[in-house]
């Protein structure tokens, strides 16, 4: 089994028991989003409706679709450390501060705010000419992330916006770090929705850590599927449900192992 390892930048403190306020990274078969677990499983063939009652009448929805799973399942999941709120003034610029709940349940400013740093805003033109994604606002935002990622030999790290999480009010950029030769922490790039505004709570996933080989790739364009797709395509069709996963999917597995004991890290 190959391991990936994510190691905490422990300069940030010299005190070795507040490291483990930063939650560790996760599985992203930890973390599925309840809209999912809440999604249909079947259809109604008839009317395209989730209320089935007879099982005849079933077709694959939502929860059959394995490789939709594999993308929100795949890799790790950076969790955000300190909860954020956001808000805006009268000319429509970005607010921002890190925030901790009283006794009473109300969000107040973060007195380990500026220790605990999970996230700031690039002033200047850096990246002035990337387009943004439509619907959210200009501001170029960035988490200060205090994991570094070391990936085994020839395997680098995609790391990006947590794969169909759209309910999230951010999108963070993509990038792919050669994690064998460099594994230091850094900042991940993102954008919040425009207008959005409440707080996005510590133990949010804002970015998704995906391990991929290094190869060269080669190209080539052909008409028709060969025998053995049009074979599978033809044998999908025929059944209402369940062919590529018990034909087709492989199981992955991503597991974590605990941080334990601090000194692990130095």
């Amino acid at each position: 089994m190959k391991k990936i390892q994510f190691q905490l930048n422990t300069r940030m403190t010299d005190d070795k028991s507040k490291l483990l306020n930063y939650p560790t990274p996760i599985s992203g078969q930890e973390d599925i989003p309840k809209w999912w677990r809440d999604g249909e499983a079947f259809l109604n063939k008839r009317d395209q409706s989730a209320n089935v009652e007879n099982k005849e009448d079933r077709i694959a929805g939502m929860k059959g679709c394995m490789p939709f799973l594999d993308a929100i399942t795949s890799g790790y999941l950076i969790l955000l450390w300190r909860s954020v709120e956001v808000a805006w003034d009268d000319d429509n610029n970005i607010l921002l501060r890190q925030v901790v709940k009283d006794e009473n349940g109300v969000w107040v400013e973060d007195p380990a705010g500026e220790e605990y740093k999970s996230i700031g805003i690039r002033v200047g033109d850096l990246g002035h000419t990337m387009p943004r994604p439509a619907g959210y606002n200009f501001t170029h935002l960035a988490w200060a992330s205090p994991w570094g990622i070391a990936s085994p030999k020839g395997w680098s790290v995609l790391v990006t916006h947590p794969l169909n999480r759209f309910e999230l009010p951010f999108i963070t950029t993509s990038g792919i770090m050669e994690g064998d030769k460099f594994a230091a922490n850094g900042n991940f790039p993102f954008f919040i929705k425009d207008g959005w505004s409440g707080v996005i709570e510590a133990g949010t996933p804002i970015a998704q850590v995906i391990p991929i080989k290094r190869s060269s790739w080669i190209s080539e364009n052909k008409f028709g599927l060969s025998k053995k797709a049009m074979f599978y395509a033809n044998a999908a069709r025929a059944v209402d449900y369940g062919f590529y996963r018990s034909k087709a999917w492989v199981k992955k597995i991503y597991k974590t192992k605990d941080m334990g004991k601090i000194n692990d890290v130095y």
